[in-house]
């Protein structure tokens, strides 16, 4: 009797051990245990780092919720277009981009305009001085950056006001106007990244064309320092390539892999902050209905947190959906038939 006692204790403590053991450093299948925290955290905007409790333990790093504005489809002040007709393709806003004043302006190509959200919610309605605006980028002085890949073939440098300093032709450096993934600023000045390469210059912050020469290896960041290069290696893939450069000229600061629990579809965010955060925003084919999102450290690219956010249900086409805030965090554009919702997220350390 006493032998089989034993023997049922001690396979007891062993599935006790398989249970609670902890899982090796750097193992991925900790990813999903994560991420189910962080998705927890993101309803409680307080979570951060625990009380004095008696153990005084710290909360996980987390991706949290800190905001979301609800906004409506409509042509008033307040609204954003959106059309959905029988017959064409269906289209709303096309892209987001964070200024330096922590606001927000959103391309609201439906009504033909610009929608500057502030910090404390107020909205200012701008007019687009192009045809189709598909992105936009904030300058570092003040104003932005718009382009235009479809119907002008341009791109226009406005001041904070909205008012119309330049627009130039697209270069002949930067290929087919159709295959253009963005428009970038910073202080070497307005580039258009070419097939989520190399990004060809156009113009200066103030307006005047660019030099022929002085491509970039890159998209420049929200930051202003950081040049910013990811990629799907061999698709389809588990595996993410990023590379950051830094500065004008830049140079090199790190390159490394990001390994994902799946075949990456699409890379849909990638931005640095003035806080020293990275952003590598992904969607894997197992989940195509969210987004994934990794806040990395921007000297190394080490993992701080990750955090998934629900994709949007409709079939619109966005050239930006994700913006870095300078001074921290991001914002995203969630769109469902209702209406879409700003909503911003800070990395909590």
């Amino acid at each position: 009797m006493l032998v089989i006692l034993g023997l049922a204790a001690a396979l007891v403590a062993i599935e006790l051990w398989g249970v609670l053991r902890p899982a090796p450093a750097g193992l991925a299948t900790d990813a999903p245990v994560r991420a189910a925290q962080l998705q927890v955290f993101a309803t409680r905007p307080e979570a951060g780092v625990a009380g004095d409790g008696a153990a005084g333990r710290r909360e996980p790093p987390a991706v949290v919720l800190t905001h979301a504005a609800r906004i409506p489809w409509s042509s008033g002040h307040d609204g954003l277009g959106r059309r959905a007709e029988a017959e064409g393709n269906p289209e709303g806003p096309a892209a987001v981009a964070a200024d330096g004043a922590g606001g927000v302006l959103i391309v609201d190509g439906v009504n033909g305009r610009l929608v500057l959200r502030g910090p404390d919610g107020d909205a200012r309605v701008l007019a687009s001085p192009l045809a189709a605006t598909t992105d936009v980028a904030a300058l570092p002085g003040g104003g932005f950056a718009l382009l235009d890949r479809l119907v002008d073939r341009a791109v226009a440098v406005v001041d904070p006001l909205g008012n119309l300093r330049a627009k130039l032709p697209l270069p002949g450096a930067a290929g087919e106007s159709g295959l253009l993934t963005g428009v970038f600023a910073s202080q070497a000045g307005v580039c258009v990244e070419r097939e989520h390469g190399a990004c060809v210059p156009v113009a200066t912050t103030s307006g005047e064309p660019a030099a022929a020469s002085g491509e970039l290896p890159g998209r420049p960041a929200a930051d202003g320092t950081s040049i910013l290069h990811a990629g799907i290696v061999a698709a389809p893939s588990v595996r993410v390539h990023i590379a950051r450069n830094e500065g004008f000229p830049p140079h090199h600061v790190f390159s490394r892999e990001v390994l994902f629990q799946g075949s990456v579809r699409s890379i849909d965010f990638l931005d640095a902050t003035r806080a020293g955060e990275l952003f590598l925003g992904v969607t894997l084919d197992s989940r195509p209905e969210e987004h994934l999102v990794l806040c990395l450290a921007a000297a190394t690219g080490d993992e701080r947190a990750r955090v998934t956010i629900p994709a949007s249900p409709l079939p619109d086409e966005v050239t930006r959906a994700f913006a870095a805030l300078p001074e921290g965090g991001f914002v995203y554009l969630f769109r469902t038939a209702g209406g879409a919702e700003l909503r911003r997220y800070t990395c909590v350390q």
